[in-house]
């Protein structure tokens, strides 16, 4: 059975537990009528097929995850499966890189310098798609981040509205903090409606606080 935890950092509420891993993702279980749809198969699901789009169904993306071998956290493995296949075919996942970390308590520390060394790393990948929640940058550090830069996905929400702002993030799902439990949603789309607030270019200023 999937665990999940919850912690508020900041005006960010979040509903997210790595499991044994500094990638943080959400993992719960009975989102859908059957066992076939849960929140990480969904939040798979709706991202890949976003993506694809914003990319216009054709490039390569590269993945970062932060995840022991010894410690495989379920959810991210179903989320990553299922952002995989709604890719499509002509959208490819080029590289998965596992970034070595070193948490803070709640919180994986990935820093601006991580963020920018992955960023000039994958200078050719047309969008680097993040499982690991994004630094708080100033305006300096975006300044000094390669350009021109893949498009960047974030998984797991994080500090959004300083990124969408800054022109950093282009897609974004943000975790709700009072997901709607009322109904058992069917499919992934409503699963993921359920638990989730997608962000775009074009909704950030008004979805984000």
């Amino acid at each position: 059975m999937s665990l999940v935890n919850s912690f508020s950092l900041n005006k960010w509420r979040t509903r997210w537990l790595g499991l044994a891993s500094l990638t943080v993702i959400l993992a719960v279980s009975g989102c859908g009528k059957s066992t076939a749809v849960n929140s990480s198969i969904a939040l798979g699901e709706v991202m890949g097929k976003q993506t694809a789009m914003l990319l216009g169904d054709h490039g390569n993306v590269v993945l970062l995850i932060s995840e022991p071998d010894n410690a495989k956290s379920e959810g991210l493995e179903q989320t990553m499966a299922a952002f995989k296949q709604a890719l499509g075919k002509t959208v490819k996942v080029s590289a998965v890189e596992n970034l070595q970390l070193h948490p803070l308590p709640g919180l994986p520390l990935f820093s601006s310098q991580n963020f920018s060394d992955v960023l000039q790393k994958y200078a050719t990948a047309d969008a680097v798609v993040s499982f690991v929640m994004l630094p708080m940058l100033t305006p300096d550090e975006v300044r000094r981040m390669p350009s021109p830069r893949p498009k960047v996905v974030a998984m797991v929400g994080g500090p959004l509205k300083n990124l969408f702002t800054q022109g950093v993030v282009s897609l974004a799902a943000q975790p709700k903090p009072d997901p709607n439990t009322a109904t058992k949603p069917g499919t992934a789309q409503e699963c993921f409606d359920a638990n989730f607030q997608l962000v775009t270019l074009d909704n950030a200023g008004t979805v984000l606080n």
